[in-house]
């Protein structure tokens, strides 16, 4: 029998972050949402996916328990982290949100550093944090598509990655392109945003870009109520806002 829209638990392993990972996804028969298998971040994922095109450059990323490898998960020891973030340098990272430095913030478990002339973020994500799970619906709330949510995005030209990579390893922010990830949306490739720690953080990158984006479609933030994401994504917001702003 036909089901309506509606939404899919999904939970199984996570080949981008090598962990067991769990998800909600919307489905829209007869639209553009993803009909069978999970979403993003959720099971029954082909092992083809795993990775960036033309390689597993994201797998490189993160060993088996999920922390980040490199230069990441060396700066998350220094900072004496307890959660599995990587990502920008900067000082110590509380759970209960605040200035990282001068150019981050952390935010319930969203450490967020802008670069570009605060017009791109990068974004490293905890996987205790609320928007871990979420990530994908959030992103397909955001750009206002119920396409599955890895079609929603791609990796930036490559003069434009040139151009954050030479930033980046300039601020002390990364050493090479392992690292980090940028993407745009696909629809709207001037909205850029940076992971450092798997698909979830590119997401949530793009979520936070588009919150930033003056024009185009905006959060349903009726719709975040429906997984109690409302106030903190508002509260994320109103946080990365007033570091571009200040």
């Amino acid at each position: 029998k036909s089901r309506g829209d509606h939404w899919d638990y999904d939970r199984g392993w996570d080949a981008h972050d090598s962990t067991w990972g769990e998800d909600w996804n919307w489905r829209s028969p007869g639209g553009g949402g993803s009909s069978s298998g999970a979403g993003a971040n959720g099971a029954k994922r082909s092992s083809s996916t795993g990775g960036r095109e033309g390689g597993g450059r994201v797998e490189k990323r993160s060993r088996t328990d999920g922390s980040p490898t490199g230069r990441a998960k060396d700066e998350g020891k220094s900072k004496g982290e307890s959660g599995s973030g990587g990502g920008a340098k900067g000082g110590s990272r509380g759970s209960s949100g605040g200035r990282v430095s001068n150019d981050s913030i952390e935010v319930l478990g969203v450490e967020v550093t802008m670069i570009m002339n605060n017009t791109i973020p990068i974004i490293n994500l905890d996987k205790a944090s609320i928007f871990d799970v979420n990530a994908s619906w959030m992103l397909q709330n955001a750009v206002g598509c119920h396409s599955k949510a890895d079609s929603l995005y791609k990796e930036v030209a490559r003069p434009l990655a040139k151009q954050i990579m030479a930033e980046c390893k300039r601020r002390q922010l990364a050493d090479n392109d392992m690292e980090i990830w940028p993407v745009c949306v696909a629809s709207r490739p001037d909205v850029v945003g940076i992971g450092t720690c798997g698909k979830r953080s590119v997401m949530i990158a793009l979520v936070v870009a588009m919150a930033l984006q003056e024009k185009g479609p905006k959060m349903q933030l009726a719709e975040l109520d429906v997984l109690n994401l409302r106030e903190p994504y508002e509260q994320l917001v109103k946080e990365v806002k007033a570091l571009v702003w200040r």
